[in-house]
């Protein structure tokens, strides 16, 4: 099934949006550096599904004000491809996420 993201008005599959609820109450882990170990779209579950050999082709975006990680991938499934070029275009520019 197909529920609402907790934190925003689009669209989540069932399995995503309870691993969102999971981590909205027992926290987000985080890398050395204290940036978002996951993604706050698919919460790694994408991640999962590639395997060990895909995670090094994934692309990790992170916001500029909030430090939240999203997968390039996830952002242009979420809010299409042209979003995605516009932010990968744009080396100079601060990148603000859909939360912030």
């Amino acid at each position: 099934g197909v529920a609402n993201h907790p934190s925003m008005p689009l669209p989540l599959c069932d399995d995503h949006c309870r691993a969102q609820v999971y981590r909205q109450e027992h926290g987000w882990p985080k890398d050395e550096d204290g940036t978002d170990a996951l993604c706050r779209w698919c919460c790694g579950l994408d991640l999962d599904a590639v395997g060990d050999a895909g995670k090094e082709e994934v692309v990790s975006l992170l916001c500029d004000r909030c430090g939240c990680a999203w997968c390039a991938s996830c952002l242009g499934s979420a809010l299409g491809s042209n979003y995605v070029e516009k932010i990968m275009g744009d080396e100079e520019g601060e990148w603000l996420c859909p939360l912030c």
